[in-house]
């Protein structure tokens, strides 16, 4: 197994609670370090088993959810409620999604991205694509659904503003959908 390992600002902080003995910290809450595994070891003993245990931690995938209550609007209110969360992945955010709908019986209006990746290395996920023939992209009608598992190359190539699906299934029935006669699609970015 090939070990990345990369001192940085968090790590040293981090081997800083591993030396003091404090498993507890918050900074060690992602790794595989422990009392067990450190107690009795000098201190260059330590610091080995430090960087097999490190990773760095993941940045949270984080959004503004703004759904519609369907009830009726008094004052300012548009009878909507939105809702700054912090989830792990888009899959962790499209499960809190379904429980306020079933729940709450409220409707998902729309998802405002703010920072954080939807998938972790190694996920499947699906897009929507326009192909092109011959080297030109057509107006209309001519998308296929794209998988692909995420990594670095797909972190550089993210766009919030892209829809990314969890199944093969959810991204064929929304491309059946904007494919048909009742959605017309702009494209502002041309």
């Amino acid at each position: 197994m090939e070990n990345n390992f990369k001192w940085t600002d968090k790590s040293v902080l981090a081997f800083n609670q591993v030396y003091a003995g404090n498993f507890e910290s918050k900074l060690l809450a992602h790794t595989q370090c422990s009392y067990a595994k450190y107690v009795g070891k000098k201190a260059e003993e330590k610091l080995e088993q430090f960087k097999k245990d490190w990773t760095e931690p993941r940045d949270k995938y984080i959004v503004v959810l703004q759904f519609n209550t369907n009830r009726i609007a008094y004052g300012s209110s548009r009878g909507q409620w939105s809702v700054r969360k912090e989830f792990n992945d888009l899959r962790h955010c499209n499960n809190f999604i379904n429980y306020i709908e079933n729940k709450k019986g409220y409707t998902l209006d729309e998802l405002f991205y703010e920072s954080g990746y939807p998938f972790q290395e190694g996920d499947d996920y699906w897009t929507i694509e326009q192909v092109k023939l011959n080297g030109e992209t057509p107006l209309r009608n001519c998308n296929e659904v794209v998988h692909s598992c995420w990594d670095e190359e797909s972190e550089k190539m993210f766009d919030p503003n892209k829809i990314y699906f969890t199944t093969k299934k959810r991204a064929e029935e929304y491309m059946e959908w904007i494919d048909s006669d009742e959605v017309t699609i702009i494209n502002l970015k041309q």
